[in-house]
């Protein structure tokens, strides 16, 4: 299940980067390390200053050892993820040497420009938090903390200082102080996003308004969307062990639940206890999966549950309710991403000039 969302996330931003970015880092400038459990890569010298800028937003700048940060977070996620292995992509090789499928860009290419543009989002949201007095809360603290507690114990695992670790993964000027305060900025954007898009309220005029303005412009079939929870695991007799123990159970959310947090291998989804609200299927019917056909049923009722398979592993699916028509479902998360953007837009984008 979770390749899907990977899968349609990467399909996103495949169209966003043919239609328009940010001014783009020349190749010779930039080559990034990936971040893996098994090689520990040299920084090249180029982003060994962490006084290099790489580029601003607005009058905050984002120096290369804090963008390398970024790009090695984002690849190795990619290469941990299921969308990965349908890629076509070869960690071996470099990616500057891989053509993106469907571009003319390299894969280094668009890694760079995915976390050119994200950093550039979350860093403008942030000066806006600032502005608008929000803060960051403890979320956003334990985020933090989470990330220096993984970069403590792979430091430990390569009999490393953090220090050492850092340098070698980042550049140079790396170091924990300059980290911690660049995540600082990053994630109150983060939290500030968070915070608008579960504090912003639309009225069903304004949702049916904007939808009727915009229908010609998208494909949005008739119907709701839904969630569900899942316990997502590789090896299938695992899967029926696990769903033995739930039918010998007394069936319900909560027990689901619990089976989620032991044994469930999507570690994306533990924390919400495997769920994933507001599922829209394909536009096409005929493109449905054997997930969109179990989960649009329009017979499915809530509590009932099944065992899915894919070419990736088993899921175990549990239905928790029908929610709100697509249209409002569309309406709504488009109308935030546009305001989201418009406050983006009100910080400039400033590439560093050669």
């Amino acid at each position: 299940m979770k390749k899907r969302f990977l899968l349609a996330l990467l399909a996103c931003l495949c169209l966003l980067l043919a239609a328009c970015s940010p001014s783009s880092v020349p190749e010779e400038e930039v080559s990034l390390p990936v971040d893996s459990e098994e090689t520990v890569e040299e920084t090249p010298s180029v982003e060994d200053s962490g006084e290099t800028v790489f580029f601003y937003v607005a009058d905050e700048a984002v120096t290369f050892v804090e963008f390398s940060f970024h790009y090695n977070e984002a690849v190795d996620s990619f290469l941990q993820s299921d969308a990965y292995l349908e890629s076509g992509l070869d960690p071996d090789r470099s990616l500057a040497s891989q053509q993106y499928p469907g571009l003319e860009m390299s894969w280094e290419d668009v890694f760079i420009q995915q976390v050119q543009d994200q950093l550039y989002f979350y860093l403008a949201l942030s000066q806006e938090a600032t502005e608008q007095g929000y803060e960051r809360g403890e979320r956003e603290n334990n985020y933090i903390q989470e990330i220096f507690a993984q970069k403590r114990d792979y430091a430990e695992e390569m009999e490393m200082t953090l220090e050492e670790l850092l340098v070698q993964l980042y550049g140079l000027e790396m170091t924990p102080e300059i980290l911690e305060k660049h995540l600082e900025r990053y994630v109150l954007g983060m939290g500030y996003e968070d915070h608008l898009r579960e504090t912003t309220v639309y009225t069903d005029d304004e949702l049916a308004a904007y939808y009727e303005e915009h229908e010609y412009a998208v494909k949005v079939p008739d119907g709701y969307t839904v969630t569900v929870r899942h316990i997502q695991m590789v090896n299938k007799q695992s899967a029926l062990d696990v769903l033995e123990k739930f039918e010998s159970g007394d069936k319900s959310e909560q027990s689901f639940i619990d089976l989620v947090v032991k044994y469930s291998e999507d570690t994306e989804s533990l924390e919400d206890g495997g769920m994933y609200a507001d599922i829209l299927p394909q536009n096409n019917v005929d493109e449905y999966g054997a997930f969109e056909l179990w989960a649009f049923d329009a017979a499915r009722q809530p509590g009932e549950y099944t065992l899915l398979e894919d070419e990736t592993g088993s899921d175990i699916v549990y239905f928790v309710e029908k929610n709100e028509s697509f249209w409002k479902v569309w309406s709504r998360n488009t109308m935030l991403d546009e305001m989201l953007t418009d406050i983006r837009d009100q910080y400039d984008f400033i590439p560093v000039e050669e």
